[in-house]
C-alpha cells in the first residue's frame, strides 16, 4: 500500500480550524476555503501536495480529533504522457450528481429554493405525476466544483471486490475504481485525466492509442465531443465501458459549469419505462449531435434500474475468444453494484438508434427484457478506428468477480492494442 501522513493541523485559536461559509448559494459560488478567502500567513497551517510520479485515482483522508473520517478523490494526470492507453475520470458526472450545498443537477436544478425544503414528497419535482420535471429550461445556475463531494467520500478499507454498499456511488468513483483496479490487476498501463484537462487541452488524444470511458460519464463539452470523434475518424480505438454516456452537454468556466439539460417538458408527460416514453431524447443531441453518432448507443428509460446478463449475439466476434461461448449463451451474471443486481447489463442501459453508423455491428444484448437491455455493440472506420461500446453503467462493477466479462473485457483491450 502507498499511503503516507501528510500532516496535522493545528487551530492557533479556539475554532481556528472551522471553515467559514460563504453567504448564498454554495453550491453555485464554491465554498471559498478559508486560505482562498481571508489574508492568512503562509505558516497557518496550509498544505501543497506535490502530486506522486505515478498517474492514477489516489485519496486523500482527514481525521478529526473525534475520530471521525472524511475522503476525496485526487485526479493525478501524468507529467508526460507514459502509456497507450487513456482513461478519462467522469468527474464532470461527479459534479452533477453532487448535491453537497442544497443543489445539484437533480436537487433544485434550477436555483437554490427560496426556503428550506421541508417535505421533498410535497415540494420535489421528483415526486410530481410526470415525473422528473425539473427539467424545463434550457440551462439553470451553475454548479461549482469547488465543494465537498459526500456521494464519492469512500472507506480507505475497501478492496476492488468489495460490494458497493453506499448506494448512490456505484455510478461514480467507486464503480469507476473497480474498473482502474482491474485494470492494473491485468496488467494494462494507464494514464488517468480529468475531464476538464480534455477539454482544456491537457490531454491530448494523438499521444495515446487507447481512450477508456468508464462508469457512467454522462456530461460532456461540446469542445470534448468533437475532439474524441475526430480522433476516432483518424485512427484512435474509444473502449466506452459504462452507460448513458455523452447525453447532456455542459460548459466549463473557471471552477464551475453550467449543464444544458435542456427542455424536456415536452416528453416528460408521456415519461415511462418501456415503449415510446422510454424514449427520452438526448440531451447532447437537442443541443448538438445525437451521442450513438460516435458511441453506436444511446441511452433510453426501458431498463432503467434492472439488471441482467447480456445474451450472445455474435459468437465469431475476437471479444468472444476464448470463452467458450455460443450463440445465444448468457455471461455477465456477477456485479458488485447491489443497488442494480442482477447482471452487468443493468442500472442505465443504452441501445442502438437511427444515429448509430450504418456499420454498427451488435455482439451481445442484456437480457433486461424487451428493448431493456444494454446493446454490446462495435464499429470500425477506413483509417483504423475502432469504438468499442458496452452500453452498461454496471459493467465495470462485475470486473472484478465475473471470470467470463472479464475475459471478455481483456479482450476488447487487446484488440483496441493491436495484441
Amino acid at each position: 500500500e502507498h499511503v503516507r501522513e501528510i500532516g496535522r493541523f493545528e487551530p492557533f485559536a479556539p475554532l481556528g480550524d472551522s471553515q467559514t461559509l460563504p453567504d448564498g448559494d454554495i453550491a453555485q459560488i464554491g465554498v471559498g476555503w478559508n486560505h482562498d478567502r481571508f489574508p492568512f500567513g503562509p505558516d497557518l497551517d496550509a498544505r501543497t501536495l506535490i502530486a506522486p510520479e505515478e498517474s492514477g485515482l489516489y485519496y486523500i483522508q482527514l481525521k478529526g480529533l473525534s475520530g471521525e473520517t472524511f475522503t476525496f478523490p485526487w485526479i493525478v494526470a501524468p507529467r508526460a504522457p507514459k502509456a497507450k492507453i487513456a482513461v478519462l475520470a467522469s468527474n464532470i458526472c461527479w459534479n452533477a450528481y453532487n448535491d453537497w450545498g442544497g443543489r445539484s443537477n437533480y436537487v433544485a436544478a434550477d436555483k437554490l429554493p427560496d426556503a428550506p425544503t421541508i417535505s421533498s414528497t410535497q415540494q420535489s419535482p421528483w415526486f410530481r405525476p410526470t415525473g422528473a420535471v425539473w427539467w424545463v429550461n434550457n440551462s439553470f445556475e451553475p454548479l461549482s466544483f469547488d465543494r465537498p463531494e459526500p456521494i464519492n467520500c469512500l472507506d480507505l478499507s475497501e478492496s476492488i471486490t468489495d460490494t458497493i454498499k453506499k448506494i448512490g456511488s456505484e455510478h461514480l468513483v467507486a464503480g469507476e475504481w473497480r474498473l482502474l483496479g482491474w485494470m492494473e490487476r491485468e496488467g494494462f498501463d494507464y494514464d488517468f485525466y480529468a475531464e476538464n484537462q480534455f477539454d482544456d487541452g491537457t490531454l491530448d488524444l494523438e499521444n495515446y492509442s487507447v481512450l477508456v470511458l468508464s462508469t457512467h460519464p454522462e456530461y460532456w463539452t461540446i469542445n470534448m465531443y468533437e475532439k474524441l470523434k475526430l480522433w476516432v475518424n483518424n485512427g484512435g480505438r474509444l473502449l466506452y465501458l459504462g452507460g448513458n454516456g455523452i447525453n447532456c452537454s455542459v460548459e466549463l468556466h473557471g471552477d464551475a459549469m453550467t449543464v444544458f439539460d435542456m427542455d424536456l417538458s415536452e416528453w416528460l408527460p408521456r415519461r415511462s419505462y418501456s415503449g415510446d416514453g422510454a424514449l427520452i431524447p438526448s440531451r447532447f443531441g437537442l443541443r448538438h449531435e445525437v451521442e450513438s453518432n460516435l458511441l453506436g448507443v444511446v441511452m433510453s428509460f426501458a431498463g432503467m434500474g434492472s439488471g441482467a446478463p447480456y445474451e450472445v449475439i455474435d459468437p465469431d466476434h475476437p471479444i468472444f475468444a476464448g470463452t467458450g461461448l455460443k450463440k445465444g449463451d448468457l455471461f455477465g451474471f456477477e456485479t458488485l453494484a447491489i443497488r442494480c443486481p442482477g447482471g452487468a447489463s443493468g442500472h442505465e442501459t443504452d441501445k442502438m438508434d437511427k444515429s448509430s453508423p450504418a456499420n454498427t455491428v451488435l455482439l451481445a444484448r442484456g437480457t433486461n427484457g424487451p428493448d431493456a437491455g444494454a446493446d454490446l455493440v462495435t464499429y470500425s472506420n477506413t483509417s483504423g478506428g475502432r469504438v468499442i461500446s458496452v452500453g452498461s453503467i454496471n459493467w465495470g462493477a462485475g470486473l472484478p468477480i465475473d471470470s467470463t466479462l472479464s475475459r471478455i473485457t481483456r479482450n476488447m483491450f487487446l484488440l483496441a492494442l493491436g495484441d
